[in-house]
């Protein structure tokens, strides 16, 4: 198994490409839930699609603000623990 340093420049480098990996991600799947979110009020004509739209984005990020990571939260607390962390298999260390 191999073991990078903390702050070794791969593992900075490795950091850094996750993290614009989940951003690319959460900004598609934006598109979808405002469409999803937004459809039923545009289609019967309750609200203007651009008034949708602002509204739509608006509510996801006070969601965001009120609700924070609870929501993760919940869902890790309906998995068992060795799901989460399964054990490892203990092999000696070498450098």
């Amino acid at each position: 198994m191999l073991h990078f340093a903390p702050y070794s420049t791969f593992s900075i480098l490795a950091l850094v490409i996750c993290f614009a990996l989940v951003c690319v991600f959460e900004f598609v799947n934006g598109f979808h839930d405002t469409a999803n979110a937004v459809a039923t009020v545009i289609y019967t004509n309750s609200l203007k699609p651009r008034t949708a739209v602002i509204w739509s984005g608006l509510m996801n990020f006070v969601g965001v603000l009120l609700g924070g990571i609870s929501v993760a939260y919940g869902l890790v607390e309906l998995l068992p623990a060795d799901v989460l962390s399964p054990p490892m298999a203990t092999l000696p260390y070498r450098c």
